[in-house]
């Protein structure tokens, strides 16, 4: 229980720090666009994709990565036991992890133009 405690403690200050970065980056990127860009953008379309975007990180993103890495931290382990009591499966992980990361680079411009659209 202190460790989960500790845990959150942990995500929560990342999170909170990564948003403040991310804040902090976009707010500099629109104060020094060009008057080109508030000429075609209304005020508000524009405040409201800053918000949408920081209610994103903000809610969002700190159980997904509280998620994604028990995932993977659980994935490894399983992984280290399996190997740990049939050695020769070491083989079959290894083609596993080649494989997934195969994956992750032909699909990630079909993921980028996903994403694009929405």
């Amino acid at each position: 229980m202190i460790f989960t405690f500790i845990r959150s403690l942990v995500f929560t200050y990342l999170v909170l720090d990564a948003t403040t970065n991310m804040h902090n980056k976009m707010a500099l990127k629109v104060l020094r666009s060009k008057i080109e860009f508030f000429d075609s953008n209304p005020i508000g379309r524009i405040t409201s994709r800053f918000s949408k975007d920081m209610l994103m990180l903000d809610q969002i993103f700190l159980g997904i990565t509280i998620f994604v890495t028990q995932g993977i931290l659980r994935a490894i382990t399983v992984a280290i036991m399996v190997c740990f009591t049939n050695p020769m499966l070491i083989i079959v992980c290894i083609f596993g992890i080649c494989y997934m990361v195969w994956i992750m680079k032909t699909g990630k411009p079909t993921m980028s133009d996903t994403q694009k659209l929405d």
